[in-house]
């Protein structure tokens, strides 16, 4: 699939069916165009090209709060709700249809370690990243699966899977003296 046909692709799974939606998208700077900038730092980056993808990249991160490094293989669809805080490292492989929340991180070790690239995960088809939650190491995520909020995952999760965070504690509060 050409680097243009992914952006259409992506433009559907963003709501963008027409003149008017992509107008209004590139007035609030919707995270879509973040996501089309990755596609053009992606490009040139697999085509050797220096400087400018890491540019586009710094744009994304200034402009919408996002790092997306310009080697993660996102696949076609990639849908970005509030781009906030959103992390994805440079060896992340995500097949079609990907859903990400603010605050979400893929990827994870160093690039100091000499194998950091087999360090990151692979996301299967239609997977969806809820708020802060975090998915790293060399991990495999099933297709259709959803990672809940604030999880943490470290390990391989299987297709048609759900993945919540642990459940909070409650506990009474003593109230602060007044002095």
């Amino acid at each position: 699939m050409s680097m243009w046909d992914t952006i259409k692709a992506d433009g559907r799974a963003n709501g963008l069916t027409g003149p008017t939606s992509t107008a209004m998208s590139l007035i609030g700077l919707a995270p879509f165009w973040l996501v089309a900038s990755h596609r053009v730092a992606h490009c040139l980056s697999r085509r050797g090209v220096p400087v400018v993808p890491n540019l586009l990249r710094a744009i994304g991160t200034v402009v919408w709060g996002a790092d997306i490094w310009p080697g993660a293989s996102l696949g076609p669809g990639l849908r970005i709700t509030h781009a906030s805080g959103i992390v994805v490292g440079d060896a992340v492989v995500a097949g079609p249809d990907l859903t990400l929340f603010q605050g979400a991180t893929l990827g994870g070790g160093s690039v100091l370690h000499p194998d950091w690239q087999s360090n990151q995960p692979r996301l299967g088809r239609r997977v969806m990243v809820s708020s802060h939650a975090v998915v790293a190491g060399g991990i495999e995520i099933g297709d259709d699966v959803m990672i809940g909020a604030n999880a943490v995952v470290l390990a391989d999760v299987a297709p048609r899977q759900i993945v919540r965070s642990p459940e909070p504690t409650v506990e009474p509060r003593r109230p602060r003296s007044s002095g």
